[in-house]
């Protein structure tokens, strides 16, 4: 008898548990889904941040090299400036249409990269955004919490109680 009972108490324990939880997660549902659009769009942010500090830390270079060089200022602005150079006996190279198409390719494939690694919202998070998903996590739930307390709930036993005398009588 005893390991009935304690066989019962872990059985609506875990009922009642789970669908607890589902109930919760879908009343929840949309502070969790904003909860792991905040982490994806602070990963962003964070990236951004990194990119321009390697931008700061490249001007810097930059800065620390036109003060050092005085040669280096007059080199680099015909690039800068996109002004063409003027200089004899010096063959400039020039780049090509395909040559152009070919770099941009590169370039595309290397952000396609780095958005790949971009934390995306896990699956079952997208799974569960949807209102009638949600609908049936949360009859799930209460089914769930019904179950645990009709088949494993506590039992009453009760003594026949006694029916009381339907006759009525009279005092006098």
């Amino acid at each position: 008898m005893r390991k009935e009972v304690t066989i019962r108490i872990l059985v609506f324990v875990l009922f009642f548990t789970i669908g607890l939880s589902v109930l919760t997660l879908s009343l929840l549902f949309g502070d969790l889904y904003a909860y792991y659009q905040n982490r994806q769009i602070l990963a962003e942010a964070e990236r951004n941040i990194e990119k321009l500090k390697a931008l700061n830390d490249d001007y810097d270079a930059l800065l620390r090299q036109l003060q050092g060089d005085t040669q280096f200022a007059r080199r680099l602005a015909p690039a800068t400036l996109g002004i063409e150079p003027k200089e004899k006996d010096v063959a400039y190279p020039q780049e090509t249409a395909s040559q152009l198409a070919v770099a941009r390719i590169a370039l595309m494939k290397e952000t396609e990269k780095q958005s790949q690694k971009e934390p995306i919202l896990p699956r079952w998070v997208e799974r569960c955004s949807q209102p009638n998903r949600r609908l049936a996590l949360f009859i799930a739930g209460s089914a769930l919490i019904l179950i645990a307390f009709v088949y494993f709930g506590p039992q009453f036993h009760s003594s026949p109680i006694e029916k009381p005398n339907r006759n009525p009588v009279l005092i006098s």
